[in-house]
């Protein structure tokens, strides 16, 4: 750590603990040291984020994305132990950036794993990121595929039926895929979960709108994550 990044540290750890108190604060210094510490143990790329304006790609809904963010393992791990999956369960992240979570996914029970990112610069990161786990015993990477589309160009094959997602797109974007995912329940009728990490404030409503139903609601220190589930109809 260079001394300037130490100083960073410093004053942040000095902020946290006038603001949140002892307690919270090494709490928030562990779940840093975690989010670094994943990438290093793994040699891989993904803790840090990255503004779309920095990447140099052209897509129709490029200025209806967000940049790329994500949360400690520790809480990416709480989170996926907390809600309750069983083996038939597909998993898709929408806006899979560097694939953290895609990585963290593998290590439970799901049928399959999918990522969409549209970036092809972080698609390239998560596939190198993907490939410098395969032949590590952590991650079941064979159940991940990575797929470079725009969210709204995903074909559902209507097994999908757990959707991750970090704050990725805009309220119309999110209104368009609740509405594909509605259009797939029409063909298939299932229990469709979604996590939904740091959204924006009226994203809520949104998905409530859809015919979601908020189910738990987990505090992520300076985040929140909220978990849905829809109303099923045979």
């Amino acid at each position: 750590m260079s001394l300037q990044s130490f100083r960073e540290l410093f004053n942040y750890l000095g902020f946290s603990y006038k603001k949140r108190g002892l307690y919270l604060t090494l709490k928030l210094f562990y779940l840093k040291f975690d989010n670094r510490f994943f990438d290093l143990r793994y040699g891989i790329d993904s803790s840090q984020n990255v503004s779309l304006d920095k990447l140099n790609f052209q897509i129709t809904n490029k200025t209806e994305g967000m940049e790329y963010g994500t949360i400690a393992p520790y809480f990416i791990q709480k989170i996926l132990e907390l809600v309750k999956f069983d083996t038939s369960d597909i998993f898709v992240d929408l806006g899979c950036g560097k694939g953290r979570v895609l990585l963290i996914a593998s290590k439970f029970n799901f049928k399959k794993i999918i990522g969409i990112e549209f970036s092809p610069e972080l698609y390239l990161i998560a596939q190198k990121n993907i490939g410098n786990c395969l032949s590590n015993n952590h991650f079941n990477t064979e159940k991940i595929n990575l797929i470079q589309k725009d969210v709204l160009d995903y074909v559902f094959n209507h097994h999908e039926t757990v959707f991750y997602l970090y704050n990725s797109f805009s309220i119309k974007i999110l209104k368009r895929f609740c509405d594909q995912i509605k259009g797939s329940l029409i063909i298939n009728p299932r229990r469709i979960i979604i996590i939904y990490v740091n959204p924006s404030p009226t994203f809520p409503e949104i998905l409530i709108e859809k015919g979601f139903k908020q189910i738990m609601e987990y505090d992520l220190i300076n985040k929140k994550c909220f978990v849905y589930l829809n109303q099923v109809q045979n």
